[in-house]
């Protein structure tokens, strides 16, 4: 499932414009590889961050994901209910599983993510490999 509203990083992050802030999370198709979560590491409201730029992580049974930031900025909020239940992130990735809320350094364009049609042909070709 790739949800058309959102827009998509290479890394398997999502995001979706509310208002001038940017809500980011992290795919089902990210969280996939690292199994069942049991650890989830978000910076705290207040923080800087930089695009490209790790600004947490995830852990599961089988392994780490890096957390990429998608654009620079400061951390508004980070959903706490995350952290202190990772399988969150396994349930509802796209809605109440999502990560931080971050307000832009600069106006962002989304033009430089993906749309949900170009991340789904991503996924098929990596599948297909």
């Amino acid at each position: 499932m790739v949800p058309e509203q959102l827009r998509y990083t290479p890394t398997h992050e999502w995001c979706r414009m509310d208002g001038q802030i940017i809500v980011v999370g992290v795919t089902e198709h990210g969280v996939g590889p690292v199994g069942n979560v049991i650890y989830v590491e978000l910076p705290e409201a207040g923080d800087d961050v930089l695009r490209e730029v790790p600004f947490g992580e995830i852990e599961g049974a089988r392994g780490v994901k890096d957390l990429v930031c998608p654009f620079d900025g400061v951390i508004e909020a980070v959903n706490a209910a995350v952290v202190l239940k990772p399988d969150m992130l396994m349930k509802d990735p796209y809605e109440t599983g999502w990560l931080i809320r971050l307000k832009p350094d600069s106006p962002v364009s989304f033009e430089n993510l993906l749309s949900a049609a170009d991340y789904g042909e991503r996924l098929r070709k990596r599948r297909s490999r």
